[in-house]
């Protein structure tokens, strides 16, 4: 249609001519071959190769249906689940018979994928000096895998480096192991500051990696290492999970998995909350700033209060951590009078004798928890059971990597007035 009416218009243009002069006639003429060579131009981008799909339908409607196609946002993007398995002979013993290792690996597989959106996916491999995928289901990959778990040596930190690597906005890696800690050069403090360098550089490739880091205890028979001693008794073994924050809070969150104890690290999460007002009126600025004459004023103990509320849904952490006052850190004169928990909100209330104008922090700081401590195994033989050779100084050594960045997991910031 375009063609044809360019066309007609030059045909038009070249009739009139002869009524005109000839200087008006050289630029008539010059206007007239212009729109000719468009005329063919555009009649030559309309009557290109046509590519056919076999039923006479040519790309137009290919393209079409592609421009129409949503784009996937970051709420509805899918997600690779990726379980992997160390192979190495020190794991085989958690998967021989009918060993409690497999039936938690299960639980936790079906828990998750009854939590998977549509396109969401979980793939299932084995990792040591690469990742090798299984391709079929789980009950199979849990039987093999005692006949998988034959590399004789581990490198840990290259498992880890490979793990946390595969895991980023689209991914989750979940990394099974037994995570035994030895050093070559003798010295566990020498391993930790290796392992602190390599998760330094990590978070600096992915800034919003974030690892919860969850302890099973599981029957073991079969050798134990380092040593290869004969070993039948109950040891730990963990599930370190390595993605962004929403989605690890996503696979702990998951229901009936009861683990023997368990430590998330993340990036500080930085908060500007909603301040709570009894009428409009008193409401500030914007979120996060507040008049000090705005406070409520307790008659009874000559105090002010303060309430705000602010989301939970990128906080790794259950509902009885975010309700230990004991962890949060005010500035000198305040404290947390009140503290509720409602699906992915907080809502916090402050109080004080003297509000004043400035910087209100409250931060929430990283800490080990104790089981961490009691877990640790250092000497010779096989450990005493529920403890691991090394597990505090690697995990340490992954903890520096986050507290020598910032020393909280997330921080309120309120602005007073």
């Amino acid at each position: 249609m375009v063609a044809k009416q360019t066309s007609e218009i030059a045909f038009m243009v070249t009739d009139i001519h002869v009524k005109l002069n000839q200087n008006e006639l050289r630029l008539l003429c010059r206007i007239s071959l212009f729109l000719s060579v468009l005329s063919l131009v555009l009649s030559f981008s309309s009557c290109g190769p046509k590519h056919g799909n076999g039923n006479g339908e040519n790309d137009s409607t290919i393209i079409s249906a592609i421009v129409e196609t949503p784009t996937n946002t970051p709420t509805n993007i899918p997600t690779n689940y990726h379980f992997m398995v160390e192979n190495s002979g020190s794991v085989k013993g958690y998967f021989n018979g009918n060993s409690k290792a497999k039936a938690i690996l299960k639980n936790l597989y079906d828990r998750l994928d009854e939590q998977l959106n549509v396109d969401d996916t979980i793939t299932l491999n084995y990792i040591n000096t690469s990742i090798t995928p299984f391709h079929a289901s789980i009950e199979p990959f849990l039987q093999q895998t005692w006949s998988k778990c034959t590399a004789s040596f581990t490198k840990l930190d290259d498992i880890l480096s490979m793990a946390f690597s595969a895991a980023n906005s689209e991914s989750v890696t979940l990394l099974v192991s037994d995570y035994c800690f030895a050093s070559n050069v003798g010295s566990l403090e020498t391993a930790k500051s290796g392992i602190t360098n390599l998760f330094t550089k990590g978070l600096k490739d992915n800034t919003g990696l974030s690892v919860a880091i969850l302890k099973f205890n599981s029957d073991f028979n079969g050798k134990y290492y380092p040593g290869g001693l004969l070993c039948k008794q109950n040891l730990p073994f963990y599930v370190w999970v390595f993605g962004n924050a929403a989605k690890v809070k996503k696979v702990i969150e998951l229901p009936n998995i009861i683990n023997n104890g368990i430590l998330v690290l993340q990036p500080t999460e930085t908060i500007t909350p909603e301040i709570q007002f009894s009428n409009a009126r008193m409401k500030g600025k914007s979120a996060g700033f507040v008049k000090v004459s705005m406070w409520k004023k307790d008659r009874h103990n000559d105090t002010y209060s303060l309430t705000y509320k602010f989301p939970l849904s990128n906080i790794i952490m259950d509902k009885d951590a975010i309700l230990n006052r004991n962890a949060y850190k005010l500035p000198l004169g305040y404290i947390i009078s009140n503290i509720e928990v409602e699906k992915d909100t907080c809502t916090m209330t402050i109080a004080t004798k003297r509000p004043s104008p400035g910087k209100l922090c409250i931060e929430y700081q990283s800490k080990l928890p104790n089981w961490v401590e009691e877990s640790n195994f250092e000497g010779t033989g096989v450990p005493p059971e529920g403890k691991t050779l090394g597990v505090k100084s690697l995990i340490e050594g992954v903890y520096n990597a986050y507290i020598n960045k910032d020393n909280n997991i997330f921080t309120i910031n309120i602005t007073l007035q």
